[in-house]
This record gives C-alpha cells, sequence and structure tokens, in this order.
C-alpha cells in the first residue's frame, strides 16, 4: 500500500541543495542520530527547524531539539518558537479554516496565548532568525545547519547541561528523492522530501 502512496526516486549524487523555498507554507529540515563517547555510552539526538509561512511574505520559525542519554535512561529536550510565529499564530484568522475543531475551543485556546505567552515548556527565541540559501544556512538561539559541498555541518547546546555539539555530517550513499502522490492521498497538496538513508557523524561535544 506504501507503494500506491509514494514515488520513490534514488539519484546518482551525495547532496541535494536543501536551500529553503519561501513559497512553501511548511517546510522542515530534520537531522537524528547517535554518537558514543571515546570513554563509552551511547547518546541519541534530533533536532528539527521549521519554518513556517505566515502570509504577506511573513516567516515564522520553530525548533525541536532532544539529547537521550540511553544508559541514564535521561532525555533533554527543548522547543523554541521565535517571535513572528507566536505573534502570526495568535493574530490569524482560524474562523474561514477548516482546523477541525470547535471555534470555542480554538478561541478559548488563543485567548490563554494572548494572555499568558506560551505554555511553560515552549520558549520564545530572543535572537533573530538568520536563514540563508546557496548554500543553505540557519542560525538561531545557539542551533546552526550549514551545507558544504560534501557535508553538513550541525551546532547546537544541548538542553539543561548546555554542552555545545558540534558535527560534521557526511552522506555515506545518493540521497532519496520522496514525493508524495497527491491523487493517491486525495488532498490537494502533497509532500515532497528529501531523505539521506545514511551519514557518518564526526566532531565533538564541549570540545
Amino acid at each position: 500500500m506504501l507503494k500506491n502512496r509514494l514515488e520513490y526516486e534514488k539519484i546518482d549524487a551525495r547532496m541535494h541543495d536543501e536551500s529553503s523555498h519561501p513559497g512553501i507554507p511548511l517546510e522542515w529540515w530534520f537531522v537524528h542520530g547517535y554518537y558514543e563517547f571515546s570513554n563509552g555510552g551511547r547518546q541519541y539526538f534530533m533536532t528539527s527547524l521549521f519554518r513556517h509561512g505566515l502570509g504577506n511574505e511573513k516567516q515564522g520559525h520553530s525548533l525541536l531539539l532532544s539529547v537521550f542519554d540511553i544508559e541514564k535512561k535521561v532525555n533533554k529536550t527543548a522547543t523554541k518558537i521565535d517571535q513572528v510565529l507566536f505573534d502570526g499564530s495568535i493574530e490569524k484568522d482560524y474562523s474561514e479554516e477548516e482546523t477541525n475543531l470547535e471555534p470555542l475551543l480554538v478561541d478559548a485556546y488563543l485567548s490563554e496565548l494572548r494572555a499568558r505567552g506560551t505554555p511553560r515548556p515552549i520558549k520564545i527565541i530572543e535572537s533573530p532568525v538568520n536563514l540563508l540559501s546557496n548554500p543553505l544556512r540557519i542560525e538561531l538561539s545557539g542551533f546552526s545547519l550549514d551545507q558544504d559541498k560534501d557535508k553538513f555541518c550541525l551546532s547546537f547546546i544541548e538542553p539543561k547541561t548546555e554542552l555545545k555539539h558540534d558535527f560534521f555530517l557526511s552522506p555515506e550513499s545518493s540521497f532519496i528523492d520522496i514525493k508524495a502522490s497527491q491523487k493517491s492521498i486525495g488532498q490537494k497538496r502533497g509532500m515532497h522530501y528529501i531523505c539521506y538513508p545514511r551519514m557518518r557523524l564526526s566532531g565533538s561535544v564541549d570540545g
């Protein structure tokens, strides 16, 4: 059934231009993997940066971070959004949009956001977001993702411990171009993404 929904195309190349597409309402850059310390111990990590098109050429951003210590069974997470995304979300008129939610519930939630700000786990990014293309470069709140000709450079601050992570990610095989079949899922817009099945990680933590 999955084959009917997705179209796969394997490209004979290691790198794809990961520059932003401002005309698309939503796009994201997602990296997950694990690393091991020289003295033992493994940690898994996940970073996901979203760009939200808010209309009138406004762009908001959100960031998810997670580092899991498999031995200690401790998961450290952070969720951040920029002020543009927060303001755009509470100012947006949802009355004409199909949310599949009770309108009174949406109004009550927006009223809480306007009065009290974001829920406690979510922090608003105070520093400006820097997103450049050709080649891709993203910088915000201690996080950065850069595309080089043969690798990605990823840096982030581990939640709670504040340890600096500096990684180099080099694809070990060609990327895969995955396109969702719009007709098979019955939606006006499909989803299109690029996948790097396996990348070699090197770098340092708190180095």
